[in-house]
């Protein structure tokens, strides 16, 4: 079961100050958190309903370090940063950034692109 506190940390990573601090962030929706559940990433925790958690249990067992929540809608409501809150949150960790960008080929680097559509 989730602590209060565990709660609080985790709604603070909402907040840009806190993902930079705690070098970790939020992955939201089922189709998402399947997705990143399937990488090499170090996920801290993984947290859904029981029938999500039953369901997705061969991928969540790659990442056997993270720590594991079962918990209700409304609790999973009270975590989420989503109005209408799906099955699934996951706590990952900042992927390490190289800082090198490639030199044989061609590369488009953006930086605080507000609207994709602009793109």
């Amino acid at each position: 079961m989730l602590s209060k506190a565990q709660i609080k940390w985790i709604r603070s990573l909402a907040h840009q100050k806190f993902r930079e601090e705690y070098q970790c962030f939020i992955a939201e929706g089922d189709k998402i958190a399947c997705e990143w559940l399937q990488t090499h990433v170090p996920i801290q925790m993984i947290i859904g309903v029981e029938e999500w958690m039953h369901q997705n249990e061969p991928i969540i067992s790659l990442h056997p370090n993270a720590k594991k929540f079962v918990v209700s809608e409304s609790i999973l409501e009270t975590i989420s940063t989503l109005q209408t809150p799906n099955k699934a949150l996951l706590v990952v960790a900042l992927p390490k950034q190289t800082g090198k960008l490639p030199t044989n080929e061609w590369t488009i680097a953006l930086e605080h692109l507000q609207d994709p559509g602009n793109l």
